[in-house]
């Protein structure tokens, strides 16, 4: 039982270490202006932001409105053949880490935001599909307008700030 403690401490003090330098990093000169600018989104914190530029990086590589959204996996899979389409289940491909990160900031966003698109969207899909689709959809949502955030932010040519290693 006392091993057990022991690490739980010392795991403690790890995530207590590594809450500080993703703050550091987040208030640093090179990322200050991007997490700002994604935490003004609803259901964004500074954490979020930082983790999503993160991992993310370049923000250019996604080229269209909808690429970000399916490399995360907030995407229908789609059957067609024929005349016949049908839209399946999201494919679940990309970073479930990030996956998960957006779903929570989009439950964030419906419920205390004050986004009242991102409201509608769950309000008008929720009863339909059920809540835990319609929090997906505006999930992908939140994820275009995250992307935009960010293009709007980076001067033409210029590209997100990388990690030294």
């Amino acid at each position: 039982m006392q091993a057990h403690q022991q690490l739980r401490s010392v795991a403690d003090q790890q995530a207590k270490r590594m809450h500080c330098e993703l703050y550091k990093l987040a208030r640093s000169e090179t990322y200050r202006a991007l997490v700002k600018a994604l935490s003004t989104q609803s259901g964004v914190g500074w954490q979020s932001a930082i983790r999503l530029v993160l991992e993310l990086g370049d923000i250019e590589r996604f080229r269209t409105t909808d690429a970000l959204p399916h490399y995360l996996g907030l995407t229908p899979s789609q059957y067609s053949s024929g005349e016949l389409d049908h839209r399946g289940h999201t494919l679940k491909c990309g970073p479930g880490f990030l996956r998960a990160m957006l779903l929570q900031c989009a439950w964030s966003a419906v419920r205390h935001g004050g986004d009242s698109e991102l409201k509608e969207r769950f309000a008008q899909l929720g009863p339909r599909i059920g809540r835990k689709r319609a929090i997906v959809a505006v999930a992908r949502r939140l994820a275009i307008k995250l992307r935009g955030r960010w293009r709007n932010h980076l001067l033409p040519g210029q590209s997100a700030p990388t990690v030294a290693a």
